[in-house]
């Protein structure tokens, strides 16, 4: 007899043992995938309530593997116990996961990039004792979530330097891993302000227009310091002719025509109109 089947027989009071008993923890590699969050919950909680749960909750290691969401529907609904399978023998969980979550659930390429970061990065509990789960390397990530490898390094990157509340926007697919990219260089608590996507996106922005006005700035100073360097090099030069002009001035006179000379044909020099009588 089933776990429902029990349900329907047993008496309220064994039925409320029950559901006190049938507590489950998620598992790890459950969690590098987001949870349904309001509306696209409240429809998923309408539907188990209307068709009860169809396919029975995965577990491993004691924990729920493959559904979390059907698990917290029924929770909520009062549907506890529910039916629990556990992971065939000699399946990859990892793979198991990614197979269910990425053909059931709509999920951007962000979100993808950030659930492959999490499994490259993936250990055993820091045992390091133990190889990783699944020993995935970035491109094995990548090509599981159908990503680009350079997308699971800059995940990476934004899950290991942003605050919570960043992490939690790219994993929802709310902010985009390279608008992310940005934020993280601001310091902790100016990344704790950016609470909503809006608030990131407007961050972005002024990231930007600083780095522009700072590299505008910085062309700026290096226009005035090569023009004090021409000054520089035009004294020294004229210096240099007056002291040939007081020796022999029609070397002088010669040196400087050819200096015009070669700044007309290097576009540098016009001679200047004379004006009518």
């Amino acid at each position: 007899m089933s776990t429902l089947e029990t349900n329907k027989a047993a008496p309220a009071s064994t039925v409320g043992d029950l559901q006190r008993k049938q507590e489950y923890e998620f598992h790890p590699i459950a969690n590098v995938f987001p949870l349904m969050m309001g509306d696209e919950f409240k429809r998923f909680k309408k539907d188990i309530k209307s068709n009860k749960l169809r396919e029975p909750i995965v577990i491993y290691d004691g924990k729920i593997l493959d559904g979390r969401n059907r698990y917290n529907a029924c929770k909520d609904l009062g549907l506890l116990p529910i039916e629990t399978t556990p992971l065939p023998a000699g399946t990859d969980p990892v793979a198991f996961v990614v197979s269910a979550n990425v053909h059931r659930r709509h999920l951007n390429e962000t979100q993808r990039a950030a659930v492959a970061a999490q499994l490259s990065a993936f250990t055993h509990g820091g045992d390091r004792s133990k190889a990783p789960i699944g020993a995935l390397t970035d491109k094995a990530a990548a090509k599981l979530l159908n990503v680009g490898e350079r997308s699971v390094e800059r995940a990476k990157a934004v899950l290991k330097e942003a605050t919570p509340n960043i992490q939690a926007l790219v994993k929802s697919g709310e902010v985009a891993v390279s608008a992310a990219t940005e934020v993280v260089k601001l310091p902790k608590e100016k990344q704790a302000e950016l609470t909503t996507a809006s608030k990131v996106r407007e961050a972005v922005k002024q990231a930007k227009q600083a780095k522009g006005e700072a590299e505008k700035k910085a062309a700026e100073g290096d226009t005035s310091k090569l023009s004090d360097e021409i000054d520089g090099l035009m004294d020294s030069l004229i210096d240099k002719l007056k002291e040939m002009k007081a020796k022999k001035p029609e070397n002088a006179d010669a040196t400087v025509a050819e200096l015009v000379r070669r700044l007309q044909v290097a576009d540098l020099y016009t001679e200047p109109t004379k004006k009518a009588a």
